[in-house]
């Protein structure tokens, strides 16, 4: 009777709104993120973690010597 199963379209449509729902959270985020750092978002998104404004020194420099023993561990 029915060219599709209904579970089908269910599973369809859930995964389509979960998409879009996450689209519109990632992308909220990263514009306040862009926003209260007075940037664009191309610029956050490209800077990475090191950009966020929580982000301490230390623990940026912590993560670029820990990057580099592993990069030397994978030689």
């Amino acid at each position: 009777m029915f060219l599709f199963d209904s579970e089908t379209l269910i599973v369809t449509l859930v995964n389509f709104f979960t998409g879009i729902f996450t689209g519109f959270a990632i992308f909220g985020f990263l514009g306040y993120l862009a926003w209260t750092m007075g940037t664009t978002v191309d610029h956050v998104v490209q800077s990475g973690i090191d950009a966020l404004p929580c982000s301490s020194s230390s623990s940026s420099s912590s993560s670029s010597s820990s990057s580099s023993s592993s990069s030397s561990m994978m030689m």
